[in-house]
This record gives structure tokens, sequence and C-alpha cells, in this order.
């Protein structure tokens, strides 16, 4: 197993387990592929998008990385629902991604979350967080 994708699959089973409410996944997919029920739960989906700032010591080149992540999260209200009603979902799982930076996972040292956009109530019934986020692995 890789080094990525160790903290991937510990982050991805932190989250599962502090929010067995949601489902979480390393797997993006379009809504048309995700089940109602599914998305009416709210999915999380953990994303590596790039690499960098590693130390570069003598005998040991490319240590200390930080990681570049995304979390994604789509959800799906009922027909009839306001907009409003899936903005306070998307604000729910911005609140648990912001309580996961708070309490990450053993074997992560370094868990930041840089931003978050929300669908902003154009994509009604469904609706989504693109969150970008730093991590590095303890050494």
């Amino acid at each position: 197993m890789s080094d990525l994708e160790l903290q991937m699959e510990l982050l991805k089973s932190a989250l599962a387990d502090r929010f067995p409410h949601r489902v979480v996944t390393r797997d993006l997919k379009d809504f048309s592929q995700r089940d109602c029920a599914d998305l009416k739960r709210g999915v999380y989906t953990l994303l590596h998008s790039a690499e960098g700032n590693y130390t570069n010591l003598l005998g040991r080149s490319a240590a200390h990385g930080v990681r570049s992540i995304k979390i994604i999260g789509q959800l799906q209200i009922d027909d009839g629902e306001p907009p409003s009603a899936m903005e306070n979902l998307e604000g729910a799982m911005l609140d648990e991604i912001k309580e996961i930076t708070n309490n990450y996972p053993a074997g992560i040292s370094h868990l930041l979350l840089i931003d978050c956009r929300s669908s902003e109530q154009m994509d009604v019934p469904w609706g989504w967080i693109a969150c970008r986020l730093e991590m590095m692995a303890v050494d």
C-alpha cells in the first residue's frame, strides 16, 4: 500500500466512523450514477489533487511533503423543499469537515481546511460542497 493510499484510507475511515449517517468513498461519480438514498444521506468523496513543499535534505530528498486533497460532498433534497434547505444541509456537511480537521486520525500529523465552495442553490434538488485541504503524514 502506498503512503498516499494509506493516508487517504485513514481519512476515509475517520470520516465514516465519525459520521456514520454519511456515505464515504474515494470514487467520484456524477449525481446520476449515485443511489438516491445515498444522496439523501450525503456522500463524501476524497480525492488527491497535488503534492509539494518537500524538504530536500542531503540523503533525504522529497521528504515531509504536503498533499493537497479535496473532499467533495454531494446531496439531494426532496422535491418541493426550498433551495435554502439545500444550503442548510451543505452547511452541516461543512461543519463536519471542520470537525474532522480539528480531530484528525492518528497517522496524519496535519490536516488544514484551505477553503470550501458550495452549490449556491444553483443545482437544486442536488447540492454539493467542494473543500480543499492540506494533509501531511506522520514520519
